[in-house]
């Protein structure tokens, strides 16, 4: 957990209330228990796995998932709320449409810029950021890449001095903390089962934020005496994250946690799953 000082810790857990309510946001996000059909009967409650799932999908119908957690995180990095806010991604962008439905109903001027022209061809994400008086700004492939570029960056917060700049995904190290409450989450709903038994919490990877907010949490609990051992196995969702060496989400991780000063969990990256990419499974 970042530190402030009362005052202001006060102040910015008052704003995240007002957000949520502005927003509708229902947190804590409910857990969902499951059974194994091949556990044999003589396994006990003690020994038998057991398995939950965090049902984040159910925070909001439109800013669901890990989209919200990584917001509150950079809404709520400052007293006020933002003037104005730029992000990156793709014309399906989950982030993108969850970003542009919050800053409607939070009254904040939006920019997104996006991989590619579809001038001629909106997607539905893209028409509904347009409705929500979202601008879309089309970059070609070529000048995108340069997102993290500090050159790009600071001519982009010269051109808009009033504006946030949200990285792609809302992967930021601000936005960690906003992932880390669904561990302190996680450890009020199951604070029996996960302070006596060693845990596994498994989680896809995209930008790595939210596997890197999870181990802040995780090492923050620890920490505290909240849980005992506990892992953390990321999934990665890209089918290019397959064709890459681990250490690109590896690194990504690393450097999302550069902050931080709590001992780390274990935590590993599987790349073989992700089952050609978003969307292409079910």
């Amino acid at each position: 957990m970042l530190v402030f000082t009362h005052f202001s810790h006060a102040l910015i857990t008052l704003s995240l209330f007002n957000i949520h309510q502005q927003l509708s946001i229902e947190l804590p996000s409910p857990l969902q228990s499951f059974t194994f059909a091949q556990v044999s009967a003589q396994d006990d409650n003690e020994t038998s796995p057991r398995l939950w799932v965090k049902r984040d999908d159910l925070i909001h119908p439109i800013i669901s998932g890990n989209k919200w957690r990584k917001l509150a995180g950079s809404l709520t990095q400052s007293e006020r709320l933002p003037q104005r806010i730029i992000s990156f991604g793709g014309g399906y962008s989950n982030h993108l449409h969850a970003l542009a439905y919050t800053c409607h109903k939070l009254g904040i001027p939006f920019h997104a810029i996006i991989r590619g022209d579809y001038s001629g061809r909106l997607t539905h994400c893209l028409r509904d950021i347009a409705s929500w008086q979202g601008e879309c700004i089309w970059s070609t492939k070529i000048n995108y890449k340069r997102r993290h570029d500090s050159d790009y960056l600071d001519a982009l917060q010269t051109q808009y001095p009033d504006a946030l700049i949200i990285p792609e995904g809302g992967a930021s190290i601000m936005a960690l903390r906003g992932v880390a409450q669904s561990v302190q989450e996680l450890t009020q709903q199951l604070h029996q089962t996960l302070t006596h038994q060693r845990n596994l919490i498994i989680t896809p990877v995209a930008t790595a934020a939210t596997l890197a907010g999870i181990i802040q949490g995780i090492a923050q609990a620890q920490q505290s005496g909240q849980l005992t051992q506990t892992d953390i196995l990321g999934i990665a969702v890209l089918k290019a994250h397959s064709q890459e060496s681990d250490d690109y989400l590896v690194q990504s991780t690393k450097d999302l946690l550069c902050t931080s000063t709590h001992p780390r969990p274990s935590w590993s990256i599987n790349l073989d799953y992700h089952t050609g990419g978003y969307a292409k499974s079910s």
